[in-house]
């Protein structure tokens, strides 16, 4: 890689000498400039990648302050499966390491995006684009550090959120899909943890991917069907919801998410304040003038503002909604 990327953007495809034409070679070279010109290249900007040299990022992203090496248990790691204990054998970032490592990842695609505006199609330089290309791939390897530093923390959360008929690969899975888009949006600038930037987005994602799995479920229920199997596991949760304290907490509060209409579909839907008479979604349709889906919908729309009101009210009922 050449030593000053920024002093290196000076020059521009005019002056560069190692420019092929006419052969097979200028060819293929103009077919891999095509092929970098329309492939986007995302990064987050930072004022100082104008400024600062590549040996001063390199080196601190080289740095073994970056890198936190933590003993485990190795009968621990035995009892797990051979993909998840050799996670552990990859050391953690520091916040410095962080920090360190987006920043030679940002700033890599930042002058690779520089480069790319002088190229040329149709008298491409090869020069640029080997260069180009050796700073994408460096990006490509220091993105792939850094998600691999995180592989174990998605694991953690995986784990406690596993459950009943939800596989724990399932949401190792869907956590490292959250896990690469989160490394492509993080800002290190900001001065915030990544590790709590991606704890908060798999979280995110698995509640919605519960919700998800739940509407699924209920589009398969025959509509007769009461609380205990719409929205809940079992008829003690369905009990639960009508009678504990916790519940009655947050139906109080019902009226500051819910419209006197999803309000009333949820009450009759669950039975709640109505002598414990469930109605199916095609008797409420026929009181509402609205068809019996669109009841469906409104009352899967107004569990998920409950819930949300319940994480909002601090308000556990992780059993019965």
């Amino acid at each position: 890689m050449l030593i000053d990327l920024p002093v290196f953007s000076e020059r521009n495809a005019e002056s560069a000498t190692n420019v092929v034409d006419g052969s097979a070679a200028a060819g293929s070279l103009r077919s891999t400039c095509l092929e970098i010109l329309t492939h986007e290249i995302g990064f987050i900007f930072n004022s100082e990648f104008r400024t600062v040299a590549y040996e001063e990022v390199e080196a601190a992203a080289e740095s073994a302050e970056n890198f936190l090496v933590t003993e485990v248990d190795p009968v621990t790691v035995s009892r797990l499966p051979a993909y998840i204990g050799a996670l552990y054998s990859v050391p953690m970032l520091t916040p410095a390491g962080e920090t360190a490592l987006f920043r030679k990842m940002n700033f890599l695609k930042y002058w690779a995006n520089v480069f790319r505006s002088t190229l040329d199609p149709k008298s491409p330089s090869r020069e640029m684009i080997e260069e180009i290309q050796i700073m994408l791939d460096e990006a490509e390897k220091t993105r792939n550090q850094i998600v691999e530093s995180n592989l174990r923390l998605v694991v953690s959360i995986a784990r406690k959120f596993s459950k009943g008929q939800t596989s724990f690969d399932e949401l190792v899975s869907e956590g490292n899909t959250i896990l690469l888009k989160a490394v492509e949006k993080f800002d290190y600038s900001r001065g915030f943890r990544f590790g709590t930037y991606v704890t908060h987005s798999v979280q995110r994602h698995f509640y919605r991917y519960f919700q998800n799995s739940q509407k699924r479920r209920l589009r398969e229920l025959p509509a007769s069907e009461t609380l205990s199997n719409v929205a809940c596991e079992s008829d003690d949760d369905a009990a639960a919801f009508r009678d504990e304290r916790p519940a009655e907490k947050l139906l109080a509060q019902m009226d500051s998410c819910l419209d006197r209409r999803d309000q009333f579909i949820v009450c009759h839907r669950c039975g709640i304040g109505t002598n414990g008479a469930v109605r199916t979604f095609n008797a409420l349709g026929d009181e509402l003038g609205l068809s019996k889906e669109r009841v469906r919908q409104l009352f899967l729309i107004a569990l998920a503002k409950l819930r949300k009101l319940a994480a909002e009210l601090k308000i556990d009922l992780s059993a019965t909604l």
